[in-house]
């Protein structure tokens, strides 16, 4: 199965660091706005592990990026293994 969908950009214009939580991650207020630009996002289940694919995007080796991150939680939460995922 393989989904498509444009990611909207956003402009902050005001971001507010309230404080560090439990989890590592930092509480946040923001106003943000959206502009007329965007992302084009695919993803796709595959039979191997998770893959980004990022134009003008380099990770270090071993590191984790937040798509995956995301993509854990997400099947973390609906009580569900993680598949293969191709994201683009």
């Amino acid at each position: 199965m393989r989904t498509q969908e444009l990611a909207p950009a956003k402009i902050n214009l005001a971001l507010d660091i309230l404080g560090r939580r439990a989890d590592g991650y930092h509480e946040l207020r923001m106003v943000m706005q959206t502009v007329s630009l965007h992302d084009t996002v695919s993803v796709q289940e595959t039979e191997g592990d998770f893959t980004l694919h990022v134009d003008g995007e380099s990770f270090r080796p071993g590191e984790t990026s937040m798509e995956e991150r995301a993509a854990e939680a997400f099947f973390r939460a609906v009580g569900r293994s993680m598949p293969g995922i191709s994201v683009t």
